[in-house]
């Protein structure tokens, strides 16, 4: 049976359904397709606020990197410093500017728990803000601003700081007082006793043994482990109260092992390992033209020059082998200033006082010494003989002659050149007994060179006075094993001498206090100035204390001096003693007027000390003890202090071929056995390796048989008692040295973000 059929739909109806459907599927997807759009538009212009915020975080960035290198450059900014910069950053205009914060500077003490934690700091504060706006539609799309601190940490805290591997491996006991830090790795051990520990009575209350390495127990150079080490905790909980707890660091059985950090846990925080490395002054800082103008030459008060292969001479003196001068930035002479100098040089000293009124320092057997002379080399392989005179036979490999004999001196002839046989002056080839008039000379053959006048020391013997001859001879360096060319100055002397001079007519202001105080800048010029390894030399001596107008103290800013060369630097004798009371200066025979101590640095190529005993005109005159045995007399050492920091190069050790450690940074000479001790107060900085001295440490102790050329051992030198310390002068920001070196760091301590 057929189902009945509906009734037919109306056709209209259905059509107007689709329509409705179709409507609302074409809102929708137009709804859709304006979403897409907006988002597109939003995810572009999220995109580009972000590369605009990282354009205008990258100028802070900037701004603050620009104010850690000036501060690296040992310039504070100002001025110019603070205009609004501008440059481009994908495809943005990107301005920042730096505005200073009042009280600039701070003297600070970085507080527990950041890096070096108790060091004094000085910070300066800035802010910066930055905006970056798009090149194309000129909308602004970010704009930021930060608080930053600028720190500068004198690298003259610390009792040593090195760039490379550090190794204090002392055969006697030895006392460290202060910090110790290395960008490398440390090694740590002792023929005896070493001790790391800190000095209340004397102001040095933290100890601080870091390294950005490793820390050894045991030598670099084998795998030996020997002698006691110990280093203070970072507590006191043990009598007597007062000062830090001491803790032994013991050898793993006898060989050289990694102390880990687990074992240095039990310190409590004075020793670290894997500590953050920290930047370091450039290594050229200490160049000069033409190799570069470094930091040093170019702000320098004074440049003396020892000028080799140019010959010289002081008004009225004879014609010699090089020249003594002052020079200009450039390098070249300071005419005005050298004539000046050489008044200073040549002014008689009648009964230890200069013409124009200053008091000499040197007194006794030493007084009337020339200020500032030359140490020649003597000619090698000369046997020229004479009446009265002996043959020479001095060289780097025959060290053993008479090197005050007068005939191992090069001579001049009236054009200023050298004479190859060491000729006198004026005399026809192939002899040597006529002067300069062809006359015969009898009771003095060396007449206007090089002559029996010329000691450092008078020793009976006129001194300056009549003497016009600059130089005397000659150094032997046993661990080079080469004749030395010195340039000497006596520094006291020289700033007292200024001192006096009347307005115009001085070489420098006693009483600057630009870069902290003087800075006094001593070379050697010659054709091996920047080989690798040369025979150049510079000496302070005399300097026992220094001439300034202002003194140390509560409310004084001192002024100070840091002395630099290129150049390997000796120093002979007591600097810089001051007001100290301790040995030897508080027992009889103490000079009863000591100067009060100033700020002061030697920064070298390497650092040489020569004792008070060095230049004894009774026994040895003009370096003559330099070439004999270690076992002469005459090399014997006497106590000698010194307060000053060093920053000199120190050489590598490799395997079996030791350094000499840190007990060996100051190059040794002498005789120090059985009691002299070399007091030192001051800070031992080393940021790389010697470039002119390439002579290895090879040990103590030596001697040469009568005649013999080759020594038994080293024939360098014997250990002094060693009683080292920081010197806590150092923190107080004022009595740091003259562009002291240091590291800077900068720290960010806010950001914000305007949102636009």
């Amino acid at each position: 049976m057929k189902q009945p059929r509906h009734p037919a739909q109306p056709r209209g109806i259905a059509l107007i359904g689709v329509l409705i459907a179709l409507f609302f599927l074409s809102a929708l997807v137009a709804t859709l397709g304006t979403k897409v759009v907006l988002d597109t538009q939003l995810q572009g212009t999220y995109a580009q606020s972000i590369v605009g915020f990282h354009a205008a975080e990258s100028a802070l960035n900037r701004g603050m990197g620009e104010f850690r290198q000036k501060f690296l450059d040992y310039v504070v900014p100002t001025g110019s410093d603070f205009d609004p910069r501008t440059f481009e950053w994908s495809a943005r205009n990107v301005t920042y500017q730096l505005v200073e914060k009042p009280g600039n500077p701070r003297n600070v003490t970085i507080p527990a728990g950041q890096l070096f934690a108790g060091l004094n700091s000085l910070e300066y504060g800035y802010t910066v803000r930055a905006k970056a706006v798009n090149q194309t539609n000129g909308d602004e799309e970010a704009s930021v601003g930060a608080e930053f601190l600028v720190g500068n940490i004198p690298l003259f805290q610390f009792v040593a700081f090195y760039e490379r591997d550090l190794e204090i491996l002392p055969g006697p006991t030895m006392s460290l007082r202060g910090r110790v830090h290395t960008n490398g790795d440390l090694y740590l051990g002792s023929g005896n006793t070493l001790t790391i520990e800190d000095d209340p009575a004397n102001g040095i209350t933290t100890v601080q043994v870091s390294a950005a390495g490793r820390i050894f127990r045991g030598r670099k150079d084998n795998t030996q482990c020997t002698g006691t080490v110990v280093i203070d905790k970072l507590e006191d909980v043990v009598s007597p109260f007062g000062d830090l707890d001491p803790l032994s660091l013991p050898c793993v059985g006898s060989t050289r092992t990694q102390v880990s950090s687990s074992t240095l846990a039990a310190w409590k925080g004075s020793i670290i390992s894997g500590m953050q490395s920290v930047s370091v002054p450039r290594p050229d800082m200490l160049s000069r033209p033409p190799q570069g103008a470094g930091l040093y030459w170019t702000r320098a008060d004074l440049r003396i020059a020892l000028v080799l292969n140019t010959p010289g001479q002081l008004p009225g003196g004879p014609l010699l082998p090089a020249r003594i001068e002052v020079q200009d930035a450039s390098g070249n002479q300071d005419a005005i200033k050298t004539a000046l100098l050489y008044t200073f040089m040549s002014d008689p000293i009648n009964g230890g006082t200069y013409a124009n009124g200053a008091p000499s320092s040197l007194t006794g057997p030493l007084a009337g010494t020339r200020p500032i002379y030359y140490t020649e080399v003597p000619v090698r392989g000369f046997t020229l003989s004479l009446s009265g005179a002996t043959t020479c036979t001095c060289s780097d490999t025959a060290p053993n002659c008479n090197n005050t004999n007068p005939s191992c001196y090069p001579q001049m002839n009236s054009a200023g050149t050298a004479l190859a046989d060491n000729r006198y002056i004026g005399c026809p080839a192939g002899t040597g007994t006529c002067n300069n008039g062809g006359q015969a000379l009898n009771a003095n053959p060396f007449n206007r060179t090089y002559g029996s006048n010329n000691f450092v020391g008078t020793g009976g013997r006129p001194g300056m006075l009549g003497d016009l001859d600059y130089r005397r001879g000659g150094f032997y360096n046993w661990r080079e094993r080469r004749w030395m060319y010195l340039l000497n100055v006596n520094v006291a002397d020289l700033l007292r001498w200024n001192a006096y001079q009347p307005a115009g007519s001085k070489l420098f202001d006693n009483a600057d206090t630009t870069d902290g105080g003087l800075v006094l800048y001593l070379t050697v010029v010659g054709p091996n100035s920047s080989s690798a390894a040369n025979n150049y030399g510079v000496r302070v001596f005399g300097s026992r204390n220094l001439w300034f107008p202002t003194n140390p103290g509560p409310g004084n800013d001192p002024t100070g001096i840091t002395i630099v060369s290129d150049q390997a630097m000796y120093i002979q004798g007591d600097f810089n003693q001051g007001n100290n009371a301790a040995p030897p200066y508080g027992t009889a025979g103490a000079p009863a007027s000591n100067l009060p101590k100033q700020p002061a640095a030697f920064l070298a190529d390497s650092i040489n000390i020569l004792s008070n005993a060095y230049f004894d005109t009774a026994g040895c005159k003009n370096d003559c003890q330099s070439n004999k045995s270690l076992t002469d007399t005459s090399r014997r050492a006497t106590t000698t202090w010194i307060h000053a920091g060093f920053l000199a190069g120190v050489d590598d050790t490799t395997s079996g071929n030791y350094n000499g450690g840190l007990e060996n940074y100051p190059r040794f000479h002498e005789d120090w056995s059985g009691g002299p001790t070399f007091y030192y107060r001051g800070s031992f900085v080393s940021l790389g390796t010697p470039l002119h001295v390439n002579g290895r440490w090879c040990g103590t102790g030596g001697s040469l048989s009568s005649g013999s050329q080759s020594p038994s051992g080293c024939n360098i030198y014997n250990p002094p008692v060693r009683d080292w310390n920081y010197d806590p002068f150092f923190n107080n920001a004022a009595n740091l040295p003259p562009l002291t070196p240091r590291f800077v760091y900068v720290q960010q301590v806010l950001f914000t973000e305007d949102f636009l």
